[in-house]
């Protein structure tokens, strides 16, 4: 049983649900600036929680994070995991309901059956020297520094660790080492850098010039003479100009957050970074950067803030890949709503700084870069660059250009026949937005992100045709087949044979349910049984509601196995109907009744 706890933050984000949907609309609509009205959005989903049978297997307890409501009118309930009140890194689900407070789905990373001792012999105060000493910089950092206590499964290993941050912001090649110390035995059991940047550089090389200042404490304020310093400025100004238009969205935080820009950062830095506090914008080499504050680098890094505000994609390996990929995905919406629809420019990255070639990154063709990745099959899958997060966000960007603009993927032998219906850049980022804002977690993977995007189509309202533009925008960069859906599913449709009974068939995204047979109940004297066949290569649900009145209906039977098979059967005289719910992947169904 989960220990129903909350720490409540109200923010214009996403929201949550419960399982016990009803046949018709309810009275609850979500007020995003109603606190009454988030709390019911709360209610609500930790009703679903407790009532159903996948979110708390194998989990022991979790609190809330956040509640929101998104710009369609669905509330989403984000909770984080804990064991004995230490949160497990990671470990966090999103609970989704529809405008009227009917559950609809899930998103699910809590991490499953932890086996941890919780008593550490280890203080923080000793794993903080031990993470300093080996990024082996010295005690100078230690008043900057933060340490926190978690629990965090790394490979088939659950420990309890001290996440030790050490911002390491004062010199050229900027670093925020974040280190899991083990409170059983000292070793470092994780690591990645915490410092969101463009990577200004090939794999192998970069220039530095360690000559210029880089104490923040020197910094005067800037002077629209300088025409660098100004254009930083303005390409501040229309990035916020662009998420306030487009996703309504007040700054990186959501709440009106000051954007803290420094221009100049050091001498011939050729680099810009986002260090969760504010953007550092190097002046480049003259060979292979002029001034890095341009319009698509400002937005690419601006949009690392408003990441670790919503989803807070952990920085390294697939996650990470997807945090670099945002900020990309948003650079090129912006750059596009700047200059009033989408250009020849709108898919390169920093080509109005980059020398060394015509652009940093391409989104139409990430590898022509020479070093992105932009197939599932390709991905980079070393330790390098935490785990690939530049390398490997190649292949979101292709599935976002091919989102907006159709068509196929660049390199042929990676096509799978089909070819993309573009939905325009606008859809797109707004798909992208709620996915990364409602449905997406700080562990989301690639398969996620796919499982994300989908469900956020659906949300948005976009009919199954247009919303299989993400599927096969997906297919072509390999993270999903060809037929199916985010998540890993649905390649293959079901048969199945419903004598002396009705047969109902849907289409569902990932995290979406449909009631059948057509939204609404039906009378029977003998009692109902539903039998679902969905898709393989999915986790499709069955839910059986009853009740005696055309009203009150209770829960009163389920079959959630992890596959898409699933029948269930009430004996009682009544008014009943089913629900089905795609709980991980996406695709056809077919639902006998009798």
């Amino acid at each position: 049983m989960s220990l129903r706890s909350s720490a409540l933050l109200l923010a214009l984000v996403g929201c949550a649900a419960s399982d016990e949907g009803a046949p018709v609309a309810s009275d609850y609509r979500f007020d995003a600036d109603d606190a009454a009205s988030l709390e019911d959005a709360e209610s609500l989903a930790w009703d679903a929680v407790e009532s159903g049978d996948k979110v708390l297997a194998g989990v022991s307890s979790f609190t809330t994070m956040r509640v929101g409501v998104d710009s369609v009118g669905m509330a989403h309930v984000r909770l984080q995991q804990d064991v004995d009140g230490i949160p497990v890194f990671g470990g966090e689900a999103i609970i989704h309901l529809d405008a009227a407070g009917a559950y609809v789905g899930v998103t699910d990373d809590m991490v499953r059956d932890l086996d941890v001792d919780t008593a550490p012999l280890y203080t923080a105060e000793e794993a903080l020297e031990i993470a300093l000493d080996t990024y082996g910089q010295g005690n100078g950092l230690k008043h900057d520094a933060t340490t926190s206590i978690v629990v965090v499964r790394v490979g088939d290993v659950d420990h309890l660790a001290y996440k030790v941050r050490i911002p390491d912001l004062d010199r050229d090649q900027i670093a925020i080492p974040v280190y899991f110390v083990d409170a059983h035995d000292g070793s470092i059991v994780q690591s990645f850098d915490d410092a969101k940047h463009v990577s200004l550089s090939d794999a192998d090389k970069a220039t530095y010039d360690m000559a210029g200042s880089t104490r923040y404490s020197r910094a005067a304020l800037g002077d629209s003479s300088d025409s660098e310093l100004d254009t930083s400025h303005n390409a501040i100004g229309s990035t916020l100009a662009y998420y306030a238009a487009a996703h309504g969205r007040d700054s990186f935080n959501g709440t009106g957050g000051k954007v803290l820009v420094y221009g100049h950062y050091s001498r011939n830095l050729v680099n810009a970074y986002w260090d969760g506090t504010r953007i550092s914008v190097g002046d480049g080499d003259g060979v292979n950067s002029d001034y890095l504050g341009v319009l698509d680098v400002m937005a690419h890094e601006f949009s690392h803030g408003v990441t670790e505000y919503e989803a807070n994609l952990t920085y390294s390996n697939e996650s990470g890949a997807l945090n670099e990929a945002t900020s990309d995905i948003f650079a090129s919406a912006v750059e596009a709503y700047v200059d009033g629809g989408v250009t020849a420019d709108t898919w390169d990255i920093g080509e109005d700084c980059w020398l060394a070639s015509s652009a940093l990154r391409y989104m139409d063709a990430p590898s022509l870069d020479g070093s992105s990745r932009d197939h599932y099959s390709a991905r980079y899958s070393g330790t390098s660059d935490n785990g690939g997060v530049h390398w490997n966000s190649g292949i979101a960007n292709h599935f976002f250009y091919l989102l907006a603009a159709g068509g196929q993927h660049h390199t042929a032998s990676y096509r799978t026949g089909t070819v993309v219906t573009g939905l325009g850049i606008d859809v797109a980022a707004d798909i992208w937005y709620l996915a990364l804002s409602s449905y997406m977690t700080s562990s989301t993977n690639f398969a996620g992100a796919a499982t994300a995007t989908l469900s956020a189509c659906s949300a948005l309202g976009y009919d199954a045709t247009t919303c299989q533009s993400v599927t096969g925008a997906w297919a072509e960069v390999g993270v999903t087949g060809s037929g199916g859906g985010g998540g890993g599913g649905g390649t293959t449709e079901c048969s199945l044979t419903c004598t002396d009974g009705t047969l109902y068939t849907g289409t569902l995204a990932a995290g979406t349910s449909e009631i059948q047979p057509g939204g609404t109940y039906f009378y029977t004297a003998t009692g109902a049984t539903g039998t679902l066949c969905g898709p393989s290569g999915t986790d499709f649900d069955l839910y059986q509601y009853f009740s005696t009145r055309t009203s009150a209906f209770k829960k009163v039977a389920s079959s959630t196995s992890s596959t898409s098979s699933e029948t269930t059967s009430y004996a009682s005289a009544g008014n009943h109907y089913f629900k089905v719910t795609a709980y991980s992947g996406s695709g056809a169904y077919q639902l006998c009744i009798k």
